[in-house]
């Protein structure tokens, strides 16, 4: 795929094409440093105001006006509130059916099960991956955004449960070419009463090392005492996992 042009990550970062489309996009991304660069750019437009000569650059590479290029911005930035659960409905679960959710997320995870997932997400479940500002919306779009570009197989991602600000999250390995799990992102939970309302993946496997967690685990078998295997994970989640800033 050859490298696309300024506008169609600003379409990409203001959620304007189809989930397979941005998909795509994102993928390059995540494979191009440039366009990478070329994304956060577009991405930090949406979250700060914009002085008078920065909007007449964006219109002229646009080829639009400064009045497009306002309503466009106020347009993303509505979307992306309304995309988030009203605080009335974030009651979280009881200890136990929390328990059940974590231990079903990971075992998707595992599985490479998208169907899975797709049963514990709520209908208006949200994905987002700072900091770009792609986000996806509804359970089928969460779910198939997240079947097509992480659960490629079962058994190349191991979960490991966490904390992060006193919300449930997931550190998240990826096997690699020679079978050792590497670092690859943070996944952070919002819990409801009538399922997951919000995932926010971090891909920054810096980030690991704030819950003590290793750069990676090794191909061969784990012990079942492992935070990384499923008897491991299944007993980190029945206590308290290993947290930031709890």
């Amino acid at each position: 795929m050859n490298c696309p042009d300024e506008k169609v990550w600003f379409d990409v970062a203001a959620g304007n094409l189809a989930d397979r489309d941005s998909a795509k996009y994102m993928q390059h991304a995540a494979e191009c440093s440039l366009c990478a660069k070329k994304l956060k750019i577009a991405a930090r437009l949406f979250v700060e105001e914009l002085t008078e000569e920065e909007e007449q650059a964006l219109a002229e590479l646009l080829g639009t006006t400064t009045t497009a290029v306002n309503s466009g911005l106020r347009r993303a930035r509505t979307q992306l509130a309304r995309a988030m659960p009203a605080e009335d409905e974030l009651a979280e679960p009881d200890d136990a059916v929390q328990r059940a959710v974590l231990e079903r997320f990971a075992a998707a995870i595992e599985d490479a099960d998208a169907g899975a997932m797709a049963e514990l997400l709520r209908a208006d479940a949200v994905l987002e991956m700072p900091p770009f500002l792609t986000w996806f919306a509804g359970r089928d779009a969460v779910a198939g955004f997240i079947g097509s570009q992480l659960l490629t197989a079962p058994g190349d991602l191991r979960p490991v449960p966490v904390t992060a600000n006193g919300q449930a999250a997931f550190a998240v390995y990826r096997r690699d070419e020679h079978g050792v799990y590497q670092a690859h992102a943070l996944e952070v939970l919002t819990l409801t009463a009538t399922g997951i309302a919000r995932i926010v993946a971090f891909a920054d496997p810096g980030r690991f090392t704030s819950f003590g967690l290793p750069p990676e685990y090794p191909a061969c078998p784990v012990t079942n005492s492992s935070p990384s295997s499923a008897a491991g994970r299944s007993a980190a989640i029945r206590r308290d996992p290993p947290g930031l800033h709890k």
